[in-house]
């Protein structure tokens, strides 16, 4: 998709992020509103899970970026073939 559509890997791996973050949301808050939900949890574990959630998508983007631009990283490696 990067390459069609001039993207780079950093925006395009923190948007599948986002992506998929509110799609999850969304469905399960529509699932727990509907009592389809498994187990109650008290607000603050879900304000935990969310800030958890937001961390480790942090974390991914900047992993991606120190990968795509680190010294040792396979995108350097692959540049470096030309």
């Amino acid at each position: 998709m990067g390459i069609v559509h001039g993207i780079d890997g950093i925006s395009a791996s923190s948007i599948f992020l986002m992506t998929d973050g509110i799609i999850g949301g969304v469905i399960g808050l529509v699932v727990s509103v509907g009592g389809g939900g498994f187990a109650a949890f008290p607000a603050k574990n879900i304000v935990l899970g969310v800030f958890s959630g937001c961390f480790a998508g942090i974390g991914v983007v900047f992993i991606n970026k120190a990968i795509m631009e680190g010294v040792a990283g396979p995108a350097v490696a692959v540049a470096n073939l030309r």
